[in-house]
């Protein structure tokens, strides 16, 4: 037994479309049991969301999973307010959205619940946990649904429901919470609770499968294939990568696109075990073109372009190109073939940083929003003394402080930068050896191979040294070498990307990922050093001068521009007064373009 979706507030609302913040702000006088001062606030939460989503009341529907998308997508910084402020409009809109009901209500009490499902709840030691599982309590108790029949399938209505008729952030995450606690319950075997585990439905389905899902025979092949990635071998090594060794990230991409092929013909009904080597990706020919019609369908819908290139696609046609000339060794027909649609996939070469990374980047030019980065490593780091040196809270502050200082003063990547081991990489060279005065990365630690040795300004390496001697020992254990260290092991990628991301977003107001810092301290240069392209080559470690002119000639033109008007206004205030002894007092008389 499936549960019926929840019926909203106001049922007579529910056959029709959501109304406009326009209609409810207009209704809001007529309201009953509201004095006049929460009528202000609730108009206010209206205007405000308005004012965050840069459009006119007319044009927002009172629509949770509308509003859900929007709202919480950002941060509030990003919006221009405090977290604070975003809370109380938040607040005031789901009152509102409650009163034109498309909002679901507030029950928190279990006073209601049948016994069974109230027994189970008074089971659950941890309120967290016990207030996950009280919604979806509800929501099975609306619908009569009891413990027992509680499937995934009613889970998965749950969370949709809640998606659409609920204004939170939290929305996303909702069923892998859920299907957690209720998880733990079962294996904690707490008293009258079912014994079947439930599973949240994943956001994206994955279709790679694990490599032990194939014949021996097959992953034999694959392992093969990225060991002789790995060893460099004479002409192969040119014909895939150009002379150049390829890093271990790359032979494990390359390893992905083979899982994901493999898992794309098996979605499309290949039994699993009839993939026996690498050859049986490639022939018949038109698997292949399923792999990459899949491929190309899945990035479209994620992209919203008709006809995506780049990308995933591009990644598993140029591995199955390379298999088919130069691992399997295909017919040249064969090869011909899929090598054209290996170049269909990669599409033409985007020149220079997307409209995205522009824009981003363009919203970190503004004086008060660039000297915010700017200072932002002092500022952190001010707050982390003031916890004490001795709290993680406090570490992870320092470190995040030392992370944006390097990415200012030494562009580094995000690989490059994780790296970084106290015993390698920092060297101290002024003559007592006492101060850190250098960053030297080896080839093997370089994106382009190429050896970097960075002279660290003298401030900022006193912020260094700061933080290893006095933060950095409460984020790791004592023998771990690494700068930026998470216990016994580095910081992941993924936490480290977080983590400054969202200090920034908070602190400076503006999205913008990791790598766009580089991109930052690049304009900077060149605002102080117009056309020195090759000065910023070198720091990004591009192999190409043409990729830097092409990253930052839009900006250096918007640079052009405005010393060209400085000019232009310049020699207008130095010639005022001969302009002035002509016309005297009089305001200059337009041009008559009939006598011209």
């Amino acid at each position: 037994m499936h549960a019926a979706p929840i019926q909203p507030a106001s049922p007579q609302l529910s056959s029709r479309a959501a109304p406009t913040f326009a209609e409810a702000l207009s209704a809001i006088p007529s309201w009953t049991g509201v004095d006049d001062t929460r009528r202000r606030d609730l108009a206010s939460a209206l205007r405000s969301a308005a004012r965050m989503l840069a459009l006119p009341l007319a044009a927002i529907p009172c629509d949770p999973a509308w509003l859900n998308e929007r709202l919480f997508q950002r941060t509030p910084a990003t919006f221009g307010i405090s977290v604070g402020r975003f809370r109380n409009v938040t607040s005031g809109l789901r009152v509102v959205l409650r009163r034109v009901g498309t909002h679901s209500l507030d029950r928190r009490s279990r006073r209601d619940l049948p016994a069974d499902w109230q027994a189970l709840l008074a089971a659950v030691p941890r309120p967290g946990p016990r207030g996950a599982l009280a919604a979806l309590a509800r929501y099975c108790a609306a619908a009569g649904v009891t413990p027992e029949a509680t499937d995934d399938a009613l889970l998965a209505n749950f969370v949709a429901d809640e998606r659409a008729s609920r204004l939170s952030a939290a929305t996303d995450g909702r069923a892998r919470k859920i299907a957690a606690a209720w998880n733990a319950c079962v294996r904690a075997r707490l008293p009258g609770w079912p014994r079947h585990i439930l599973a949240a439905a994943r956001l994206r389905e994955p279709y790679a499968l694990r490599l032990d899902a194939y014949p021996a025979s097959f992953r034999q092949e694959v392992a093969a294939f990225e060991a002789r990635l790995a060893c460099g071998e004479g002409r192969f090594l040119i014909a895939v990568s150009g002379h150049r060794r390829l890093r271990p990230v790359t032979i494990k991409a390359r390893a992905f696109s083979i899982r994901q092929a493999a898992g794309l013909l098996v979605r499309s009904g290949l039994p699993a075990e009839e993939i026996r080597g690498l050859r049986d990706l490639l022939q018949p020919i038109e698997r292949v073109a399923l792999v990459l019609e899949a491929l190309a369908e899945a990035q479209a819908a994620r992209s919203g372009e008709a006809q995506p290139v780049g990308g995933q696609l591009a990644q598993v046609a140029e591995t199955l190109r390379q298999l088919a000339a130069y691992h399997v060794q295909l017919e040249p027909a064969a090869v011909k073939q899929i090598t054209v649609w290996a170049r269909e996939a990669q599409g033409r070469r985007r020149k220079g940083m997307t409209r995205k990374n522009r824009d981003r980047l363009r919203a970190l030019v503004p004086l008060h929003r660039r000297a915010l980065l700017l200072h932002l490593p002092r500022e952190l780091m001010r707050r982390a003394r003031e916890l004490g040196a001795d709290t993680a809270e406090a570490g992870r502050m320092a470190r995040t402080a030392v992370v944006i200082e390097i990415l200012l003063v030494c562009p580094l990547r995000r690989r490059s930068m994780l790296a970084l081991r106290l015993d390698e990489h920092l060297q101290r060279l002024d003559p007592r050896g006492r101060r850190i005065t250098h960053l030297v990365l080896q080839p093997e630690d370089m994106k382009n191979e190429t050896p970097m040795e960075w002279p660290l300004p003298s401030e900022t390496a006193a912020l260094v040294e700061d933080y290893i001697r006095a933060f950095r020992l409460a984020l790791a254990t004592p023998d771990n070498p690494w700068l930026f260290p998470s216990g016994p092991g580095v910081l992941s990628e993924n936490r480290f990307s977080e983590m400054v991301e969202t200090v920034i977003a908070q602190e400076v107001g503006v999205d913008v990922n990791v790598h766009l810092v580089r991109h930052f301290a690049a304009w900077l240069h060149l605002k102080a050093h117009p056309g020195a392209y090759e000065d910023v080559r070198r720091v990004l470690g591009h192999r190409s001068l043409e990729t830097t002119i092409e990253n930052y000639v839009a900006f250096e033109a918007a640079m052009s521009a405005e010393r060209f008007d400085a000019v232009v206004l310049g020699e207008r205030k130095a010639t005022r007064a001969v302009a002035a002894a002509k016309w005297g007092q009089r305001r200059p008389r337009p041009h008559n373009r009939s006598s011209l």
